[in-house]
């Protein structure tokens, strides 16, 4: 449905410049700027920029350059209405826009004295001015580390489930893990069959542990949404909640999720005298999703009685774990999951640092 909307627009554009007698897209002229997380100048990046165009050819909707002593790229392209961005240096990782931060625009003119809806074949724009920037981190140190993608389904709902961040598995007797890392907890609820809307409040609670706790990372304080490594390179060395993450819905979807975002955990904490003296470390690179939803074990489908899945709610994740205590490192090498054994998806099991 999307790809359809994205190609009547297109349509509806080339009509539009086509009875203005134009066949030809606005020029661009995008000013980025490279930084590093400091702030500081990136000299020497490959920069590229370009957008959606209806009439450029590739070579013209995209270009590439590379930044000055200032950290500044100036860039010229053809396109419609939004504008992409990415960078790479060697030694660093790299960064690039997703749709939700592309640079949009309007490309075209209209009368101040009618409501742009009202409008019909305004002239387009033969030029567009827009400025942009990227942030890049360095590569410092990736190392090895327990990275896991989890979906699971809670075998129980409303009890303390132990899981080990090593074994990537549950406790007995729902699995073959050995140490309790983290506990999650599922209190799902029932879902009106007429609405998304659930009868009353459900969550999920992850416990990391005594003396354990996580640390919300957004924006704010470190998350890089464009970088392939999007957390700092570190845990946190403090700051962390002590009590349980608790994520709380009132349907489907929680309020308030945001996909770009993170945490940082700290687990198997051991302390003498009021110090931490242990504690190992780990992230969870986006936002958890639960899916809250508590289901008959069997549901009828045309008479015939058919197995539900995921009956005390799921949980997803990506988490990176590092087993060596008072590491708080979590730059990954993609190279070296600790996991042996996890089968690959066709791109690699992990394409994130």
């Amino acid at each position: 449905m999307k790809k359809i909307f994205i190609k009547l627009i297109s349509i509806s554009l080339m009509s539009i410049q086509i009875a203005n007698g134009q066949k030809i897209d606005p020029l661009v002229t995008l000013d980025i700027s490279v930084l590093d997380e400091e702030g500081n100048a990136v000299q020497g990046a490959t920069v590229g920029a370009g957008g959606h165009a209806a009439f450029a050819s590739l070579k013209e909707s995209w270009m590439n350059g590379i930044s000055d002593k200032n950290g500044m790229c100036r860039l010229q392209f053809r396109a419609l209405a939004s504008a992409r961005m990415m960078g790479s240096k060697e030694g660093w990782y790299e960064s690039k826009t997703k749709d939700k931060y592309a640079l949009k625009f309007s490309p075209f003119i209209y009368r101040k004295n009618i409501p742009e809806s009202q409008q019909e074949n305004p002239l387009m724009k033969k030029e567009i001015s827009l400025k942009g920037g990227l942030v890049l981190r360095k590569i410092i140190k990736p190392i090895p580390l327990y990275v896991k993608r989890v979906m699971l389904d809670f075998p129980a709902k409303r009890v303390w489930l132990g899981y080990d961040l090593e074994e990537g598995d549950w406790l007995p007797p729902h699995g073959d893990g050995k140490r309790v890392d983290i506990r999650l907890r599922s209190n799902p609820q029932k879902q009106d069959p007429a609405s998304d809307k659930l009868f009353e409040l459900a969550s999920l609670e992850i416990d990391f542990g005594e003396h354990g706790g996580y640390a919300k990372v957004t924006e704010k304080n470190g998350y890089l949404p464009m970088s392939s490594l999007k957390m700092p390179h570190k845990a946190f060395p403090d700051g962390y909640k002590i009590l349980p993450l608790k994520l709380e819905y009132d349907k489907s979807h929680r309020e308030g999720f945001n996909a770009e975002s993170g945490y940082f955990f700290r687990t198997r904490v051991k302390k003498e005298g009021g110090k931490i003296i242990s504690a190992n470390y780990g992230k969870i690179n986006s936002d958890i999703v639960y899916i809250p939803v508590e289901k008959d074990p069997v549901r009828v489908v045309e008479g015939r009685e058919l197995q539900n899945s995921s009956i005390n709610g799921r949980v997803e994740f990506t988490y990176y774990f590092n087993p060596l205590p008072n590491n708080r490192s979590l730059e990954f090498d993609l190279k070296k999951n600790l996991f042996t054994t996890l089968k690959k998806r066709p791109s690699g099991y992990i394409d994130e640092h």
